[in-house]
């Protein structure tokens, strides 16, 4: 009898390697990685790694779960994939699946990752993916793994002017495959401090992270232009498909004004990224080939077995008649479970699944506060600093009238000038009164 679970794809991993013609070079590469794959058996802590099939009992969580592999060969081409099921807490189920195929001229590694309940119920469904260990251990194979036309690397450094022109080519290159997630530095400072790392490491295999100096930024914005560029301690998400997407960006006032922490963007990035991957990335058609030939390999050996044609009829129509009502039966569960995952996405999102604490911080919209306009008086308060500048975001008045001149406050005026954007103000004074931190007061 099936059962059947809706399971959410959470997200998708494609990782290729053109290993040319040699076919020992692939069959070496494709046993390392198996090799991996059966090292994260044993970390497991899997009855038998070395197994066709099994269980596993983590020691260290007390999750439990089997894992399984599948097989295909037709003539030099060759797939095989480990799937393994893990019954979590509070009766979530978590799945990933790796799978490594020889296509007869590159090695392609297939990796996808879904959750789910252990049993029906209609009810949110709580998870945190991340990048699983063996995407990490075979991308660290060696430096060659691609999606598509885009090399995959770790985090990236751009220095100057002329660097950060080059580097708008890539942006703007029309068959790039991955997102760039460029982070500004401002002064030789992130606005995050670590979030370059943490993005890195959280979305290996998903998407290429950058650092751009001030001098790389000036070069972005010479040739994208100011309105596409990435500056002054933003952060932007540059999507494939440069001149039809629009590219989320989070100046540094948006950072601020959300109480931002790099753990917490990290996160927020991270999870967008990867459900994105799970419904965009394609499993290589190569898989499906080779399953279809190694089949049809098979029936056609299993008919030179069998004592006669009209045995032969019988058994092949048997064997059909069983197939298309298999193959109706998965498409009619697929799209099930693909109807009752938009529900559930849509469900959490109309009750506020996340917590109040967990809220997106969101990208500034397209018709965003233009600033302050001439004449207009705002307030600004320091909520911390870095080496070169304040941290400032905007605020209400503090009732106070104690204002006081600002001869001096160099780095409070640097901080308010990145938070805004620009620094013709008129007038600026800071309030004797205030405490933590400070107040200031400016007409534009």
């Amino acid at each position: 009898m099936l059962i059947f679970r809706a399971m959410e794809k959470l997200a998708a991993y494609r990782l290729e390697h053109d290993v040319s013609d040699d076919a020992a070079a692939r069959a070496v590469e494709i046993e390392a990685v198996v090799g991996l794959l059966r090292k994260w058996l044993k970390q497991k802590r899997a009855d038998d790694p070395e197994a066709s099939q099994g269980e596993f009992k983590s020691e260290r969580s007390g999750d439990s779960g089997y894992f399984g592999w599948q097989r295909a060969g037709h003539g030099e081409r060759s797939w095989q994939m480990l799937r393994l099921v893990e019954d979590l807490s509070r009766g979530r189920r978590f799945e990933t699946s790796v799978s490594v195929t020889d296509t007869g001229r590159s090695v392609i590694v297939y990796a996808t990752l879904a959750s789910g309940l252990s049993s029906s119920a209609v009810t949110p469904v709580p998870t945190d993916a991340k990048c699983p260990r063996p995407v990490r251990w075979i991308l660290d194979m060696h430096g060659a793994w691609y999606h598509g036309a885009t090399k995959i690397r770790g985090m990236n450094r751009v220095e100057g002017r002329e660097a950060g022109r080059h580097f708008a080519e890539e942006i703007r290159f029309a068959n790039r495959t991955l997102p760039l997630i460029v982070i500004s530095e401002d002064e030789g400072e992130l606005s995050l401090p670590k979030l370059d790392r943490e993005l890195g490491r959280a979305l290996m295999g998903l998407a290429n992270v950058t650092v751009v100096d001030d001098g790389a930024s000036w070069g972005l914005t010479d040739v994208l232009g100011k309105e596409n560029s990435c500056y002054w301690g933003a952060v932007r998400v540059y999507w494939p498909r440069y001149d039809v997407n629009r590219h989320p960006f989070w100046p540094v006032r948006r950072l601020l004004d959300s109480a931002a922490t790099a753990d917490r963007f990290e996160a927020q990035l991270r999870n967008q990224i990867m459900r994105i991957s799970g419904r965009s990335a394609v499993r290589p058609p190569e898989i499906d080939d080779i399953r279809r030939e190694a089949d049809r390999a098979r029936m056609q050996n299993l008919q030179a077995q069998l004592k006669s044609s009209a045995e032969w009829e019988d058994f092949a129509e048997t064997y059909s008649r069983e197939n298309e009502e298999l193959r109706r039966e998965k498409e009619d569960l697929e799209e099930e479970n693909a109807r009752l995952c938009d529900a559930l996405q849509n469900a959490e999102a109309r009750l506020g699944a996340e917590s109040p604490g967990d809220q997106a911080i969101e990208p500034e919209p397209p018709d965003a506060d233009s600033g302050p306009k001439p004449g207009d008086i705002r307030y600004y308060k320091k909520v911390g600093y870095t080496r070169k500048l304040d941290k400032m975001v905007e605020t209400s008045a503090c009732g106070h009238s104690a204002w006081q001149a600002a001869n001096k406050a160099d780095k409070a005026k640097k901080g308010i000038e990145r938070y805004v954007g620009r620094r013709n103000w008129a007038m600026i004074r800071h309030c004797g009164s205030c405490t933590g931190g400070g107040m200031w007061k400016v007409r534009w």
